[in-house]
């Protein structure tokens, strides 16, 4: 795995000057390669890479590798590609050959190779991160290329960091993005080396032969395709056929290697000493010297890295540094532990790497697999991820926003493994926000928008580096300009003000707008309308651009944004409340919608579970991504037919609703009549007893629960009303509605029904109940049993109607409540002695049972 440049050590002087390349034959031990015959080129391409030869030989103190490159020009963006040579090495302990470059045309070899024509060239490619890593770069460009010529180069460079102290390590890719004809890759290395191997992604085994004493190793790779890597995957992310090998048996041994280059002088300069003085004298506490130190070295020393050769590696004397006040990671990681350790504080370097982060576990040891290194303290039990390449971090240390790169290797000599990183939430993106939207003056007036945001930890540093780096005007437009993409009428009323807790890590933005033109007419259904958007949100819920892949996706974590917006109405509104969750491996998400007065209350939550998702559960990860944002944006429409109080409706009752209310209310009322004149016998008394008779006992829970009943229905069913509004009822019915589904007409229509004959059924059985009549306990069983069924019907069709998600749980629930108070109360109708001594009164008396007639007395004799 090849060092990614961001922060590695400072220069050491350059040796005497020398050429900088010469033009000599290949090296007799390279073996020769011959590029392929012609094959097919792969469409759309510019270029077809028809050879990719890495030919490398580790020497008793020296590495040498020669490359040989060939590539074909398809067409004229081809012909430029392939007409600049570019050869990238570092002088400073590296040798540039250049053997050849020719153009292959109609079975001709071309040479282009001229060394007047190379140029040299100084390019930091990493200045925009004030690194200077003095590498250069030799260029040729070829004359006279055309399309179908095939370019080809070959060069050498000898030499290897000093830094390693002459152990090797390397990597040969086997696999590219793209096709390749013909890939060869040759190692050779003395006998007597050990190396590790490590081949990754079913890369091919190595043909090993011995040439005396070296020992060699051969991959050779006809027709090689290449791998496509979607955008947004993660950095670690590496699919392609390699074999990495490395003369670092482990991890421990990278750790001793670095050990000596972070010693800390046993002797402080006068300046160092003052300033381990002053700190101590700040405090005594522990947690407020490391503070002190991390802060002085963020502040004082400014971010500069100049890493030419083994200074990519090694960093400077903390003297050197403290004098020069600029330094990069690991002059400032030494500087902050040598400071640390004066003051009595166990501190440690710990090297990482910020992209490939967990990654490392899948390398091989190597110092080349870090980028970083930052300060590890271990104080009182707790460890302490610092890093003095930041911004200056005020925070308290219980508080500061601590680095996290996955695994870490800490330089101590006993070290043994990678170790797990913070971990502990420190490094949490973290925002509350709360948008208070005041629309009380009503639909014709501008809407005042007051946005309230409290960032935490990451997040609070973060806004913090914005605040210090660019200008309050410059943000506010960017902020406006956010707003903007949802509201575009939206203005500033007052500029940003902010509150920075430093030392909790708190800070509070408070941005105050005004929006024209909040509600729209709709004049098709004759409404006004307002969208509810949450722009924060919006941004985590966005779609990948690539749902369909084959590589990880990676995802903003760890992440946790609260958010509640608070809509003040000119009136009443009524509004169902609802709540949605979604539980997905990568987030999980939550939003109520509740009325409290005239206030509508959206509140949602969202934290996100994983830095990655693997490329099978993309599809689903992007389907619950649209369901939260459907939940996310809410739409406010109030009726233009009658404008004022009635509000989220108006314009009538739909016509089905009241055919079918009135036609189940007749047939309710109907069949309620029938069952009133249903008269049966009582049921036979087991005892008679005084005290088992009458509305006493668990009599009086059920006939609380019979007056209660209907009362809850109605409130239950009230926020359901507007559906039945016509506004309402053709958003969800008619075709053309913005929530129109098949479904959603049966459902209204059978829920309206369903509360209408529960209504009428209850208010029988209380006439029974009070009345005390024989037929209650049967019409009571027969309500109780039939109830499930209608339950369970509604969570049927509800269950259609994929918006209704949440309802069908609670449809569920109801369910299976019916069916509890079927097994409790049908029990104890049918066993109570109460049940049959109270229930005995009947509609029409029973008719007295005729007596016999009395016989005439006989006459006397």
């Amino acid at each position: 795995m090849g060092l990614i440049t961001l922060c590695l050590l400072t220069a050491r002087p350059a040796p005497a000057a020398a050429p900088e390349f010469q033009i000599t034959p290949a090296p007799p031990w390279v073996r020769p390669v011959a590029l392929p015959a012609a094959g097919s080129a792969p469409a759309g391409s510019a270029v077809q890479y028809v050879l990719s030869d890495t030919q490398t030989r580790i020497e008793t103190r020296d590495k040498v590798v020669y490359r040989h490159y060939a590539q074909k020009a398809l067409n004229g963006a081809g012909v430029d590609e392939a007409s600049h040579v570019e050869v990238r090495f570092d002088p400073t302990f590296q040798s540039l050959s250049l053997h050849a470059v020719n153009v292959l045309r109609n079975g001709q070899v071309l040479p282009r190779l001229d060394a007047s024509k190379v140029r040299m060239m100084q390019r930091e490619r990493e200045l925009e991160y004030r690194i200077y890593d003095g590498s250069k770069t030799a260029t040729v460009i070829v004359d006279d290329v055309r399309v179908g010529d095939v370019v080809e180069y070959a060069y050498t460079l000898r030499g290897s960091n000093p830094a390693f102290e002459n152990r090797q390590s390397g990597r040969f890719d086997l696999q590219w993005g793209v096709p390749v004809q013909r890939i060869y890759a040759r190692l050779l290395v003395p006998k007597e080396r050990v190396l590790q191997w490590l081949p990754r992604n079913q890369a091919a085994a190595a043909v090993i032969t011995e040439h005396g004493d070296l020992r060699e190793h051969v991959w050779d790779i006809a027709n090689s395709e290449g791998k496509v890597v979607e955008p947004d995957a993660p950095a670690w992310f590496d699919p392609y056929a390699s074999m990495q090998w490395s003369e670092f048996k482990s991890w421990s041994q990278v750790a001793r290697w670095a050990v000596p280059l972070y010693r800390s002088p046993t002797q402080l300069s006068p300046a160092l000493q003052a300033e381990v003085t002053r700190i101590a004298a700040l405090s005594a506490e522990p947690q407020e010297r490391v503070r002190a130190v991390l802060q002085f070295v963020q502040r004082e020393v400014r971010y500069l890295g100049v890493e030419i050769g083994a200074g990519s590696y090694i960093p400077n004397p903390p003297a050197t540094v403290l004098k020069r006040r600029f330094g990069d990671c690991k002059d400032k990681t030494l500087l902050t532990i040598t400071l640390l350790r004066a003051l009595g504080i166990d501190a440690k370097p710990a090297l990482v790497h910020t992209s490939v982060r967990q990654g490392l576990v899948d390398i091989l040891p190597t110092p080349a697999a870090f980028n970083h290194v930052l300060v590890l303290v271990q104080l009182e039990g707790q460890r302490y991820w610092l890093d003095p390449t930041r911004a200056v971090q005020r925070a308290k240390l219980s508080h500061l926003s601590q680095a996290d790169f996955g695994l870490a290797l800490v330089v101590d000599a006993e070290a043994e493994a990678l170790v797990a990183m913070a971990g502990n939430g420190s490094n949490v993106a973290m925002r509350t926000i709360k948008s208070v939207f005041d629309a009380q003056a009503g639909p014709d007036q501008a809407v005042r928008l007051t946005i309230t945001t409290l960032a935490q930890g990451a997040s609070a540093e973060a806004m913090r580096g914005s605040l210090s780096t660019e200008s309050h005007a410059q943000l506010q437009k960017k902020y406006l300009n956010f707003y903007a993409q949802y509201y575009p009428a939206i203005t500033v009323q007052h500029p940003f003000t902010v509150d920075d807790d430093e030392a909790g890590n708190r800070i509070t933005l408070t941005e105050r707008y005004s929006i024209a033109n909040f509600w729209t007419d709709a004049e098709q259904r004759k409404r006004r309308e307002a969208m509810i958007y949450v722009p924060d949100l919006q941004e985590l819920l966005r779609q990948p651009r690539t749902p369909i892949r084959s590589s990880p996706l990676a995802l903003a974590h760890p992440v946790v944004l609260t958010h509640t917006a608070e809509v003040l109405l000119p009136g009443p509104w009524s509004i169902k409340p609802e709540r949605t969750e979604l539980n997905d491996a990568a987030f999980h998400f939550e939003r109520d919608i509740s009325m409290r007065g005239t206030r509508l209350m959206l509140e949602d939550k969202f934290s996100s579970r994983a830095a990655f998702i693997a490329p099978t559960d993309v599809k689903a990860y992007a389907a619950n991504l649209e369901r939260a944002r459907d939940a996310v944006n809410f739409q406010l429409y109030t009726s233009t037919a009658s404008p004022g109080d009635k509000a989220s409706g108006g314009g009538g009752y739909s016509g089905p609703a009241i055919l079918v209310a009135l036609l189940t209310l007749a047939l309710s009322v109907w069949g309620a009549f029938k069952l009133y004149r249903f008269d049966p016998e009582p049921e036979p008394a087991v005892t008679f007893a005084a005290r088992y008779q009458g509305l006493g006992g668990w009599l009086i829970l059920l006939g609380l629960g019979l007056i209660s009943l209907p009362i809850r229905l109605w409130i239950a069913f009230e926020p359901s009303m507007l559906a039945y509004e016509q506004p309402g009822w053709s958003r969800l019915t008619a075709a053309d509605g913005e929530a129109f589904h098949p479904m959603w007409a049966p459902v209204l229509l059978y829920e309206l029904a369903m509360i209408i004959v529960q209504s009428v059924a209850l208010a029988l059985l209380l006439v029974l109940f009070f009345g005390k009549r024989s037929s209650l306990p049967r019409l009571l069983m027969g309500y109780l049993a039939v109830l499930p069924l209608l339950c369970l019907m509604d969570v049927l069709l509800c269950n259609m109607v994929p918006t209704l998600a949440d309802m069908v749980a609670v449809g569920w629930r109801t369910v299976g409540q019916s069916l509890v108070s079927l097994l409790i109360w049908g029990s104890y109708l049918l066993k109570s002695v109460r049940v049959r001594q109270t229930f005995v009164q009947r509609l029409r008396p029973a008719a007295p049972a005729p007596s016999e007639p009395e016989l005439a007395p006989e006459p006397s004799p």
